[in-house]
């Protein structure tokens, strides 16, 4: 029984430690915890100037066309045509504004709810690590404290064992050399 509690207080004394140093460890990661950085897919696009370089061009290609055209009609499809050239230009330029400003409306709003998926995917990732790390510690701590539980018992159990007033089977040691010597 006394081999017994003392193993049991050996192993109690183990698990106290190994509790303490889980918890010790769990406590040093939460407070180094670094958060995850991620980026967004959208910030580097580019907006694209293509369409409306090719726009441009057709509209600079059409505009001298006309002119041509006038040219060869006399002053009076000069002056009449014009006003018309002029509509077409600030038209043609209007839809290359207007392009090019969906564009960047579009890239604006990709990036926008990116930065909403991103910081919804950092928290949850920081909100799971740091739920792992804290149950870690939790259950370090209770290892630490039944190990503790542990040896009460085992100590408690082997003062039980043994007999402080030197009695076996309830006669002393005293009593037993003075039967022993009456014996003799």
């Amino acid at each position: 029984m006394i081999a017994t509690s003392a193993a049991g207080l050996g192993l109690s004394a183990y698990q106290m430690y190994q509790g303490n140093q889980q918890s010790k460890q769990a406590a040093n990661a939460l407070k180094n915890y670094k958060r995850n950085d991620l980026t967004n897919a959208y910030e580097n696009n580019q907006i694209s100037t293509v369409a409306s370089d090719y726009a441009a061009e057709r509209n600079d290609q059409m505009s001298a066309d006309m002119v041509d055209s006038s040219r060869n009609g006399g002053i009076r499809a000069i002056f009449g045509g014009i006003p018309k050239i002029q509509s077409i230009n600030n038209s043609a330029n209007q839809d290359t504004i207007n392009s090019l400003n969906d564009q960047v409306l579009r890239r604006q709003d990709n990036i926008s709810q990116d930065n909403i998926r991103i910081r919804g995917v950092k928290e949850d990732r920081d909100n799971q690590n740091i739920a792992g790390m804290s149950s870690q510690q939790q259950a370090g701590e209770q290892n630490k404290w039944s190990g503790m539980m542990s040896f009460a018992n085992s100590a408690s159990d082997l003062g039980k064992s043994v007999d402080w007033n030197g009695k076996k089977d309830g006669v002393s040691y005293n009593e037993r050399l003075a039967k022993a010597g009456s014996k003799g």
